[in-house]
């Protein structure tokens, strides 16, 4: 639907279809040579099945959303928009597509104007470039490709596509997509480098981060914690930072009282721990751990939990006893833990 917002200026929200089966037969929307409106499109289609979708001439368009597609398929002087001389397009969101073959996305002449930034995403047809011979102006970061379906992309993924002059890059690029910062703040921790990723997409976790006395408790939203990062559901937006969480470490230390060492284990507070790998002792049996030295109260590794550095004690009996009572039900005979 076309909303008449003043004498010259235009806000489309709905859609506007040409169905016509060739490049003769009209556009979805024309401007007259001597008209010179200003065209909003800030949602809704316009879709040009036969030609170019809107022969903008001398207008200023802006585009801030919406779709823009052309399906015309004979010329490359046609686009999704065309403009002349004295015409500019900004496109700071939505999409233009060109679908046919030799069908370029925006096409203008010397003194067109075209401003690319915001979340724009642009495709022309598999053997068009994007802009023609026009040089446009490019603000925030984009990747680019060779191919309409984004594949071969022609740059790291990160940073402003190189400064064009006419022929180079553009004869080849047919394909244009914001990509977006995501930064890392570790909060204290070993830094991780910024990821760079393309707009509305997942990304993969990075290598956690350390830090000393502290153990990494997972990526979040904002700066209090309290909103956690899905990493196989949550997609990037906007360009963002999430937070490191850190829960306190503790050391757990194992004196098995002249067995073999035990390695000691850091623990988050208020976890349990799972049972090391039982030392050995000639002419002794393991009986458990204790929390004491006088071997009295037994640590169990399914319920308690650690608070702080903490020590535990290792229990043996002698292994002729424990051979000799093996099986008896005396409760004298504790069991092996």
């Amino acid at each position: 639907m076309w909303r008449r917002a003043s004498a010259k200026a235009y806000a489309l929200d709905r859609q506007i279809v040409n169905n016509a089966a060739n490049q003769d037969a009209g556009y979805a929307l024309g401007v007259g040579t001597s008209q010179t409106p200003t065209i909003h499109v800030s949602g809704g289609k316009v879709i040009g099945n036969g030609n170019t979708a809107i022969l903008g001439r001398n207008s200023t368009i802006y585009v801030s959303g919406g779709e823009i597609t052309s399906h015309q398929t004979v010329n490359s002087d046609y686009g999704a928009i065309d403009i002349s001389s004295s015409g500019s397009v900004t496109v700071s969101g939505g999409t233009i597509t060109a679908n046919g073959t030799f069908s370029r996305a925006i096409t203008g002449v010397s003194g067109s104007v075209i401003n690319i930034s915001g979340t724009a995403e642009i495709r022309s047809g598999s053997s068009a470039n994007l802009f023609g011979n026009i040089t446009p102006t490019i603000t925030g970061n984009y990747l680019w490709s060779t191919s309409p379906d984004g594949g071969n992309p022609q740059n790291s993924g990160r940073g402003q596509i190189p400064g064009a002059v006419v022929g180079s890059p553009w004869t080849t690029v047919r394909w244009l997509k914001v990509i977006r910062t995501v930064t890392f703040d570790a909060l204290g921790g070993t830094p991780v480098d910024e990821l760079f990723i393309l707009d509305i997409d997942t990304i993969t976790a990075p290598t956690a981060p350390t830090k000393t006395d502290s153990i990494f408790a997972g990526w979040y939203k904002d700066e209090t914690l309290t909103e956690p990062w899905d990493f196989d559901v949550d997609v990037v937006t906007a360009n963002m930072t999430l937070y490191a969480k850190w829960t306190v470490a503790h050391t757990v230390t194992f004196n098995t009282n002249g067995g073999n060492a035990v390695d000691n284990i850091i623990a988050a507070d208020g976890d349990t721990i799972t049972a090391p790998t039982p030392p050995t002792k000639t002419g002794e049996y393991l009986i458990g751990w204790y929390k004491d030295e006088a071997l009295t109260v037994q640590w169990d590794f399914d319920v308690d939990v650690v608070r702080g550095d903490v020590t535990l004690y290792a229990k043996w009996m002698n292994a002729v006893l424990w051979n000799n009572n093996a099986g008896s039900s005396t409760s004298s005979i504790p069991s092996r833990v």
